[in-house]
Protein backbone atom coordinates (compact mmCIF):
# COMPACT_ATOMS: atom_id res chain seq x y z
CA UNK A 1 0.00 0.00 0.00
CA UNK A 2 1.37 3.27 -0.87
CA UNK A 3 0.30 6.21 0.59
CA UNK A 4 0.06 8.65 3.69
CA UNK A 5 -0.29 7.11 7.42
CA UNK A 6 -3.53 9.03 7.44
CA UNK A 7 -4.69 7.54 3.90
CA UNK A 8 -3.52 3.76 5.02
CA UNK A 9 -6.34 3.89 7.94
CA UNK A 10 -8.65 1.12 7.56
CA UNK A 11 -12.67 1.13 8.69
CA UNK A 12 -14.09 -2.37 10.13
CA UNK A 13 -17.26 -2.58 7.86
CA UNK A 14 -18.22 -5.37 8.68
CA UNK A 15 -18.18 -9.65 10.03
CA UNK A 16 -18.58 -12.95 8.44
CA UNK A 17 -20.90 -14.76 10.86
CA UNK A 18 -20.46 -18.43 9.79
CA UNK A 19 -21.87 -20.38 6.61
CA UNK A 20 -25.53 -20.88 4.79
CA UNK A 21 -26.85 -23.00 2.79
CA UNK A 22 -24.34 -25.81 0.85
CA UNK A 23 -23.53 -23.03 -2.45
CA UNK A 24 -20.50 -21.33 -0.17
CA UNK A 25 -22.83 -18.90 0.80
CA UNK A 26 -21.78 -16.89 4.17
CA UNK A 27 -23.95 -14.47 6.97
CA UNK A 28 -22.07 -11.53 7.23
CA UNK A 29 -22.79 -8.70 9.28
CA UNK A 30 -22.71 -4.90 7.81
CA UNK A 31 -21.88 -2.51 9.90
CA UNK A 32 -22.07 0.70 7.24
CA UNK A 33 -25.00 2.43 6.81
CA UNK A 34 -24.06 1.74 2.82
CA UNK A 35 -23.92 -2.17 2.51
CA UNK A 36 -22.96 -0.98 -1.48
CA UNK A 37 -19.40 -0.78 0.79
CA UNK A 38 -19.62 -4.79 0.68
CA UNK A 39 -19.00 -5.67 -2.63
CA UNK A 40 -18.98 -2.00 -4.99
CA UNK A 41 -15.46 -0.44 -3.63
CA UNK A 42 -13.07 -3.39 -4.20
CA UNK A 43 -12.21 -6.22 -2.01
CA UNK A 44 -11.84 -6.00 1.09
CA UNK A 45 -9.62 -6.70 4.31
CA UNK A 46 -9.82 -9.51 6.56
CA UNK A 47 -7.46 -7.25 9.16
CA UNK A 48 -6.71 -3.62 10.16
CA UNK A 49 -3.22 -5.03 9.01
CA UNK A 50 -2.11 -7.05 6.40
CA UNK A 51 -2.43 -7.58 2.90
CA UNK A 52 -4.99 -10.30 2.75
CA UNK A 53 -8.37 -9.42 0.80
CA UNK A 54 -12.13 -11.05 -0.20
CA UNK A 55 -14.38 -9.70 -3.09
CA UNK A 56 -17.99 -10.74 -1.94
CA UNK A 57 -20.88 -10.57 -3.96
CA UNK A 58 -23.80 -9.49 -2.12
CA UNK A 59 -27.18 -11.96 -2.70
CA UNK A 60 -30.18 -10.54 -0.55
CA UNK A 61 -30.84 -9.40 2.76
CA UNK A 62 -31.84 -12.12 5.89
CA UNK A 63 -32.78 -10.44 9.06
CA UNK A 64 -29.76 -8.45 9.99
CA UNK A 65 -27.01 -9.99 8.09
CA UNK A 66 -26.47 -10.21 4.06
CA UNK A 67 -26.32 -13.27 2.75
CA UNK A 68 -22.59 -12.61 -0.05
CA UNK A 69 -21.08 -15.51 -1.83
CA UNK A 70 -17.23 -15.45 -1.69
CA UNK A 71 -14.44 -15.37 -4.56
CA UNK A 72 -12.73 -18.93 -4.23
CA UNK A 73 -15.58 -20.25 -1.92
CA UNK A 74 -17.34 -22.74 -4.00
CA UNK A 75 -19.35 -24.59 -1.14
CA UNK A 76 -20.44 -24.73 2.74
CA UNK A 77 -17.49 -27.30 2.99
CA UNK A 78 -14.97 -23.95 1.85
CA UNK A 79 -17.92 -21.67 3.56
CA UNK A 80 -16.96 -23.44 7.35
CA UNK A 81 -13.45 -22.99 6.81
CA UNK A 82 -13.41 -19.82 6.57
CA UNK A 83 -12.63 -17.68 10.50
CA UNK A 84 -15.15 -15.05 11.28
CA UNK A 85 -12.61 -12.34 9.87
CA UNK A 86 -13.88 -8.89 10.60
CA UNK A 87 -13.50 -6.96 7.20
CA UNK A 88 -12.28 -3.56 6.38
CA UNK A 89 -11.83 -1.08 3.92
CA UNK A 90 -9.52 1.51 3.50
CA UNK A 91 -10.58 5.04 5.36
CA UNK A 92 -9.60 6.80 1.99
CA UNK A 93 -12.41 4.49 -0.65
CA UNK A 94 -15.19 5.51 2.00
CA UNK A 95 -17.65 8.45 0.30
CA UNK A 96 -17.35 11.33 1.32
CA UNK A 97 -19.42 13.14 4.24
CA UNK A 98 -21.51 16.07 2.73
CA UNK A 99 -23.24 16.85 6.32
CA UNK A 100 -20.56 19.16 8.11
CA UNK A 101 -22.10 17.97 11.21
CA UNK A 102 -21.27 13.72 10.65
CA UNK A 103 -18.32 11.85 10.77
CA UNK A 104 -17.19 8.51 10.52
CA UNK A 105 -15.99 7.19 14.19
CA UNK A 106 -12.73 6.09 12.75
CA UNK A 107 -11.99 10.06 12.36
CA UNK A 108 -12.26 10.24 16.12
CA UNK A 109 -9.43 8.43 17.12
CA UNK A 110 -6.72 10.25 18.86
CA UNK A 111 -8.91 13.42 18.71
CA UNK A 112 -8.29 15.52 22.15
CA UNK A 113 -11.21 15.67 24.97
CA UNK A 114 -11.42 18.41 26.85
CA UNK A 115 -14.47 19.29 29.33
CA UNK A 116 -16.66 22.35 28.90
CA UNK A 117 -13.95 24.59 30.84
CA UNK A 118 -11.66 23.62 28.45
CA UNK A 119 -9.36 21.41 30.62
CA UNK A 120 -7.64 19.03 28.48
CA UNK A 121 -9.12 15.53 30.12
CA UNK A 122 -7.33 13.23 27.41
CA UNK A 123 -7.57 11.83 24.27
CA UNK A 124 -10.17 8.83 22.54
CA UNK A 125 -8.50 5.85 22.27
CA UNK A 126 -11.02 3.65 20.89
CA UNK A 127 -14.39 3.96 19.55
CA UNK A 128 -17.10 0.79 20.81
CA UNK A 129 -20.68 -0.46 19.96
CA UNK A 130 -21.32 -3.18 21.93
CA UNK A 131 -24.89 -3.52 21.45
CA UNK A 132 -26.81 -0.51 23.52
CA UNK A 133 -25.29 2.36 21.84
CA UNK A 134 -21.70 3.87 20.73
CA UNK A 135 -18.71 4.19 23.35
CA UNK A 136 -15.86 6.17 23.66
CA UNK A 137 -12.69 5.08 25.45
CA UNK A 138 -10.88 8.04 26.82
CA UNK A 139 -7.02 7.55 28.08
CA UNK A 140 -6.44 10.77 30.22
CA UNK A 141 -3.49 12.49 30.54
CA UNK A 142 -2.72 10.53 33.72
CA UNK A 143 -5.04 7.70 35.36
CA UNK A 144 -6.72 5.04 33.34
CA UNK A 145 -8.73 4.82 30.89
CA UNK A 146 -12.32 5.28 31.08
CA UNK A 147 -15.50 4.63 28.65
CA UNK A 148 -18.38 7.33 28.14
CA UNK A 149 -21.66 7.35 26.56
CA UNK A 150 -21.51 8.87 23.17
CA UNK A 151 -24.55 10.66 23.57
CA UNK A 152 -26.67 13.73 23.95
CA UNK A 153 -25.83 14.11 27.23
CA UNK A 154 -21.99 13.29 27.46
CA UNK A 155 -20.69 15.06 23.39
CA UNK A 156 -20.81 18.75 24.02
CA UNK A 157 -19.54 19.28 20.62
CA UNK A 158 -17.05 17.42 18.28
CA UNK A 159 -14.72 19.82 16.04
CA UNK A 160 -13.38 18.07 13.13
CA UNK A 161 -11.33 20.87 12.02
CA UNK A 162 -10.00 21.65 15.75
CA UNK A 163 -9.49 17.80 16.29
CA UNK A 164 -10.98 18.22 19.57
CA UNK A 165 -14.08 16.94 21.27
CA UNK A 166 -15.74 19.26 24.00
CA UNK A 167 -17.52 16.52 27.28
CA UNK A 168 -19.84 17.14 29.67
CA UNK A 169 -18.24 14.65 32.21
CA UNK A 170 -20.47 12.94 34.70
CA UNK A 171 -19.41 12.59 38.39
CA UNK A 172 -17.53 9.74 38.55
CA UNK A 173 -16.84 8.97 35.41
CA UNK A 174 -12.68 9.82 35.81
CA UNK A 175 -10.77 8.15 38.54
CA UNK A 176 -9.00 10.47 40.83
CA UNK A 177 -4.89 10.58 40.49
CA UNK A 178 -2.81 9.15 43.38
CA UNK A 179 -1.77 11.78 45.75
CA UNK A 180 -4.56 14.02 44.22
Amino acid sequence: MVGSKASQRRICIGQIKGPHGIRGLVKVKCHADDPALLDEYGPLYTGKDGDETLRLTRKNMMKDVWLVAIDGIPDRTAAEKLPKYELFIDRDKMPDIDDPDAFYFEDLMHMDCYDETGNKIGHVCGVFNFGAGDILEIKPDGGRTFMIPFSDDTIVDVDMDGNKITLNIPDGFIEPQQGA
